[in-house]
């Protein structure tokens, strides 16, 4: 079909469903021929008034495995239009992490709201590969003047990533009884996730143990 050819079936659309149908050809065709007409095609799109070329245009950007398109996409979690950034922070989740759009997803989540939780979602999802920059990007933002909403966001946000810095600052948080409720509260239950209680753990390794037990022996 080709990637212009897709983009004119988005533009021309009679529908909002044909549109939607038409983008999924769209990203099929950015991940398809991921070259630097596609990022042309794409990036008009989303310098564009068609509101729903632009938003296929993001999406269509995470199909493409090319490092201009990661940051493209990267850098939308800027733009001025609401809508763009959510659909930015989104797709996103389908990209390895990308570490300049780490401190910007962070601030979606201390902001809080849609756009938030997409974000927070994307973290989680990087989480695997990237740990340890995620930890030191969310124990860093925690230490700056929030209301006390965001850092609860940014604090529950901690025990998605599940890696074993965040375990301290946690603990600190959930230990501080000068902390606000709602902080501490997340903390409790980040912590639960990230350092599950002793007895779930030995019920656990209790299992695998009668498990070989009981298995037969290997000849």
């Amino acid at each position: 079909m080709g990637i212009q050819t897709a983009m004119d079936r988005i533009t021309e659309s009679a529908s909002i469903v044909e549109a939607m149908r038409a983008a999924d050809d769209l990203a099929f065709e950015a991940g398809r021929d991921p070259g630097l007409r596609t990022l042309r095609v794409l990036s008009a799109a989303l310098s564009a008034d068609d509101d729903l070329a632009a938003i296929a245009a993001v999406h269509a950007l995470a199909e493409m495995n090319d490092e201009e398109a990661g940051r493209l996409l990267s850098s939308l979690l800027s733009s001025p239009r609401p809508y763009i950034v959510e659909h930015a922070a989104d797709a996103l989740g389908r990209r390895p992490a990308r570490p300049e759009a780490v401190g910007r997803l962070v601030r979606l989540v201390a902001d809080g709201g849609f756009a938030g939780m997409l974000a927070q979602h994307t973290l989680e999802k990087w989480s695997g590969g990237a740990g340890e920059l995620l930890a030191v990007a969310l124990e860093t933002a925690c230490t700056g003047a929030l209301p006390h909403d965001a850092l609860a966001r940014l604090v529950e946000t901690m025990g998605l990533v599940r890696h074993p810095l965040v375990v301290r600052p946690l603990r600190a948080w959930a230990s501080d009884g000068s902390a606000p409720p709602i902080v501490r509260e997340a903390a409790v239950a980040a912590l639960s996730v990230v350092n599950p209680p002793r007895s779930r753990r030995s019920k656990g390794s209790s299992s695998r143990a009668a498990s070989s037990a009981i298995s037969p022996a290997s000849p």
